[in-house]
């Protein structure tokens, strides 16, 4: 496995808190089973989703200040 695709792998299990450790094993594995083209479909559905709990966080904030 090369470095690009362990740390995209590590990215991805980042969602798993220290609670969800078999969950995060799960996934894990099926992480390292899937093709590179299926693992960049997964990284771009994660960078997506972290853009949209950005935006809400962001637009939490900006209602807490009253802009």
């Amino acid at each position: 496995m090369n470095d690009e695709r362990r740390n995209t792998i590590a990215l991805l299990l980042s969602r798993y808190t220290e609670d969800e450790e078999a969950e995060r094993e799960q996934a894990r594995a099926g992480y390292e089973s899937m093709t590179d083209e299926e693992l960049m479909y997964e990284l771009g559905t994660f960078q997506h989703e972290a853009e949209k709990e950005w935006q809400a966080d962001k637009m939490e904030i900006l209602e807490e200040r009253g802009a």
